[in-house]
């Protein structure tokens, strides 16, 4: 047989194709690969990048990551059933970087599985979960790595996202978490991060976050029963045992798109409710959890959807009606809100919508508002003084 017609014969059957060995996959699905690291020792980082008709976006992507100031010794791209020109893209990334290996699901399976796909064949330390349509900023695996080398028994990595409305590009980003954990690089010990739970629910952006991949593995990975709240749930779910470390600096740029796997179950009421209650469940059930975190968690998540409701060129009325509070007078408020117009009509709503669910803590979210404030004029300030600096 031909060396060729070999490499074709394996990557059909399930077998990596490399220039110097071989991994074993299942018989449904494909990958490709060039010469990586040899050792599983050898691999400090990997990255997890699942893609679905996202070619127009993973170039820029893949761009990112590869020009970060530490780069990632392992990138793996998980292709879940594209229709569009992702194949024949990644294969031509897999032809020339010899960092990526590809994995191609004939059908489509869903995120959480192409994720959890990606993760039993990542071999890193840790691991970074990268969607191929948002940015990582240079500083991303540095800011990680130094973070996670000075606190070597916490589970994970997080810092600040910048996210974009890809509906609304024009739209200033905005910046998350909207309550910061801390406003100076911090380690938190499990104990701290069920304080944290109290007054702010998304102290974790899971895009923001590197993680310790044994402690994944060793949760069972994401929970595609789940959805979209799976990465959320096993990211807090980490924190609560493991403690994690935080720095109060933008790392990526999040691009959410109105017909995204998040926003569109959250837009519907059926399934934002259907999904909801299993999560509540897995919370009560998981020991790992504050008792009384079911019922925050409640509130807080409605509060979330009916605003990504209200966060759109036409507000959806009748998904508040249906998911939001419904006693007399949040009926009433409501709809005097949708008799206001898009813009007045949407900031009653907000309004109200934060004292009936008391989301997070006012006084913690005034803090983090004035202290990013206070940053951005500080660095302004420093900038000016740079610039107007006598030459010796």
């Amino acid at each position: 047989m031909l060396e060729s017609e070999k490499r074709c014969h394996l990557a059909h059957s399930g077998e990596l194709v490399s220039q110097d060995r071989k991994r074993s996959f299942p018989n449904d699905s494909s990958a490709v690969s060039t010469k990586r690291p040899d050792t599983t020792s050898d691999v400090i980082l990997s990255v997890v990048m699942p893609n679905y008709n996202h070619a127009t976006y993973l170039s820029t992507a893949l761009n990112a990551v590869l020009t970060q100031k530490v780069l990632p010794d392992e990138i793996i791209i998980v292709d879940d059933g594209s229709t569009d020109d992702s194949r024949s893209l990644i294969e031509h990334w897999v032809s020339k970087e010899p960092r990526i290996l590809a994995v191609f699901n004939p059908s489509n399976r869903g995120a959480i599985a192409s994720i959890n796909r990606g993760l039993e064949l990542a071999r890193g330390k840790y691991v970074c979960l990268m969607a191929a349509d948002d940015l990582a900023y240079p500083n991303f695996f540095f800011e990680a790595l130094q973070a996670l080398g000075n606190a070597p028994d916490v589970g994970l990595f997080c810092a600040e996202a910048h996210v974009q409305s890809m509906d609304s590009p024009k739209r200033k980003p905005e910046l998350r978490p909207i309550i910061r954990p801390s406003h100076k690089s911090k380690s938190f010990s499990p104990l701290e991060a069920r304080r944290l739970l109290k007054y702010n629910d998304h102290f974790v952006l899971p895009i923001a976050t590197v993680f310790r991949r044994d402690m994944i593995l060793a949760e069972g990975g994401f929970d595609p029963e789940l959805g979209s709240m799976a990465d959320g749930f096993l990211s807090k779910r980490l924190a609560l045992k493991y403690g994690f470390c935080f720095t109060p600096k933008v790392v990526v740029r999040w691009q959410v798109w109105g017909d995204g796997l998040s926003r569109t179950n959250s837009r519907d009421p059926n399934a934002a409710r259907l999904m909801l209650e299993k999560a509540k469940t897995r919370i009560r059930l998981d020991p790992a959890f504050p008792t009384e975190y079911s019922e925050v968690f409640d509130r807080r998540w409605r509060f979330a959807s009916c605003r990504v409701a209200l966060a759109t060129r036409f507000p959806d009325w009748d998904f508040l009606r249906l998911f939001g509070p419904q006693n007399l007078v949040d009926v009433n408020v409501l709809a005097i809100a949708t008799k206001m117009g898009p813009n007045a009509g949407v900031y009653l709503a907000l309004i109200w919508l934060t004292l009936r669910y008391r989301p997070y803590s006012l006084l913690a979210l005034a803090e983090t508002c004035v202290r990013r404030w206070w940053d951005v004029s500080s660095l302004k300030s420093r900038s000016g003084r740079s610039e107007v600096a006598p030459t010796p």
